[in-house]
């Protein structure tokens, strides 16, 4: 049985600039991305943010969790972030330049009864929220099969397999699966047949 491990969309932030050789992608990325591969809690729905009463990944979470029977875990941050969503942004832009690893509520301490586990969370600059790492480097993913899974607002899967690759040591990457934030309430049909097909 998988494991979803998503984020909250008001926790973390940000893209992994400890290696060199992210450094240049990185800055190309956050350039291109500024504006389109933040959600935090929030939408664009006809040029305006609107609050959600339901983050767009932990909906896709669910659909994965109803598709295939799957356990999920929160990553949740100790430290609170922003309500605004242009200061969270801010916040999130920082994050990315210290390489920040926010503690967290809780930490799963092992997924070893699980062979296939799903990291789903927000497009924040490129990759996957910074908080998601902390619980990636914590654990042994040794001869485990992970899935990127990216709710975005525009710019697609981006770096979600190759980070699942730099923190997920000793896994395969999998066929990853992203869906766009404002679509995340309609795409049921779509995220049950990736699930099915790839954890099933």
């Amino acid at each position: 049985m998988p494991i979803n491990v998503f984020e909250e969309m008001r926790k973390g932030a940000a893209y992994d600039i400890r290696q060199e050789d992210y450094v240049e992608q990185v800055h190309s990325e956050l350039n291109r991305c500024a504006s389109l591969c933040q959600e935090i809690n929030a939408t664009d729905v006809n040029d305006s943010i609107v609050d959600l009463p339901k983050g767009n990944t932990e909906i896709v979470a669910e659909f994965i969790q109803k598709a295939v029977g799957a356990d999920l875990f929160e990553v949740e941050t100790e430290k609170s972030y922003a309500i605004d969503y242009t200061q969270c942004t801010i916040e999130a832009k920082e994050e990315l330049r210290n390489n920040d690893r926010p503690e967290l509520v809780k930490m799963l301490d092992s997924v070893a009864e699980y062979d296939n586990i799903v990291v789903a969370g927000p497009c924040w600059w490129g990759t996957y929220p910074v908080a998601v790492f902390t619980q990636l480097e914590a654990l042994d993913f040794s001869g485990k099969k992970v899935f990127p899974v990216m709710t975005h607002e525009g710019s697609g899967i981006a770096g979600a397999p190759a980070a699942l690759k730099k923190y997920c040591h000793g896994a395969v990457v999998g066929e990853g699966l992203a869906i766009q934030g404002g679509a995340a309430t309609g795409s049921e049909a779509k995220v049950a047949a990736w699930a099915k097909k790839n954890l099933a």
